[in-house]
């Protein structure tokens, strides 16, 4: 009960104050040791897939190690202070709310016709170059990664947080940042960042299959197309280079009746993609706010399907019997 009060209070602290530009979030920490375990890597091994390696699974260890002992001593100085410490990392390892506050900051600047603000905004939250994107594009690639981030900064890390705690969230904040630190398929990172991008693809396996549970289920109770989420998800997932990341953002085309996906640039690089959901009509700034309310949905949802599997998973392991009582009015 501890391990879920914990949860619920990080959860409550990432949605009351998000992650203040003050702050030095630790995922700074994890990319400044990505960077120098890069530089060592390369220097003994070279610029090779051994090294990609060694970088990836020392960052991994090194993660787990730092959470780890960090609650472990606070737990030795006072069990209060351990407490603390676990939610302050459960806390830190959310990010609903920057997420949230990202997107309405791109759409702020559209709203108010700054076209150039927001894709200097927009430049902050995603991969692709942002230079020449017009309203459209803009509000297509904010969906999107809000989308996608879904999965990798709420689904997951409270999926991973539910199992294993802080500690097992943050190996997989660790495997996140490699990816998206290193994993790219370009000339410098293409062999040196295959392990940490296949071992994401794994991560992120089970999150983003429930995301195909979730965005429909966020579509009902939002009262968009349910239906057309489950539908447009299981045809058009696919289409993305990603076993993962195609999943949320077609159910996200299909529940608000959207097109996504398409061609975009990359380092000035164009990248030739099909679209999610086809046959709708190219989003609009509204369509932001609803990918937003989407995922604020979609999080309760998660956390409430944790609160009930721990609270209830006592009476189906202890007495099935008694679990079935439970539901005979």
């Amino acid at each position: 009960m501890n391990h879920l009060f914990n949860i619920y209070i990080a959860y409550i602290l990432d949605l009351l104050i998000g992650d203040p530009h003050w702050f030095p979030h630790p995922v700074r920490g994890i990319g400044f040791t990505i960077n120098l375990l890069e530089t060592i890597t390369v220097k003994l091994f070279g610029r090779n897939i051994f090294a990609g390696i060694i970088t990836g699974l020392l960052t991994l260890f090194i993660t787990i190690s730092f959470v780890f002992a960090s609650i472990y001593i606070a737990n030795l100085a006072n069990p209060i202070f351990g407490e603390i410490i676990t939610i302050f990392w459960l806390w830190a390892g959310f990010s609903a709310q920057s997420l949230a506050k990202s997107a309405k900051d791109v759409l702020k600047h559209l709203k108010s016709g700054n076209i150039c603000e927001a894709r200097k905004a927009l430049s902050m939250i995603v991969g692709r170059d942002t230079e020449d994107l017009d309203k459209t594009q803009i509000s297509r690639a904010v969906i999107e990664t809000v989308s996608e981030n879904a999965v990798d900064g709420i689904i997951a890390p409270l999926f991973f947080a539910a199992i294993g705690g802080a500690p097992l969230l943050w190996a997989f904040k660790s495997i996140s940042t490699c990816d998206s630190m290193i994993g790219y398929k370009n000339k410098r990172y293409r062999t040196f960042g295959t392990f940490s991008a296949k071992l994401d693809d794994v991560a992120n396996y089970i999150p983003a299959r429930l995301s195909l549970l979730l965005y429909p289920i966020a579509a009902w109770i939002g009262d968009y197309d349910s239906a057309s989420a489950y539908k447009t998800a299981r045809r058009d997932a696919s289409i993305h280079s990603s076993p993962n990341a195609g999943i949320p953002e077609a159910a996200t085309a299909g529940a608000l009746r959207i097109s996504l996906g398409g061609d975009a640039v990359y380092g000035g690089e164009l990248h030739k993609k099909e679209l999610f959901g086809k046959e709708f009509p190219p989003p609009n700034l509204e369509d932001i706010n609803k990918t937003i309310d989407l995922m604020w949905t979609v999080t309760a949802i998660m956390l409430l399907s944790i609160i009930a599997i721990v609270l209830l998973a006592p009476y189906v392991i202890n007495s099935p019997a008694s679990f079935y009582q439970i539901f005979q009015f």
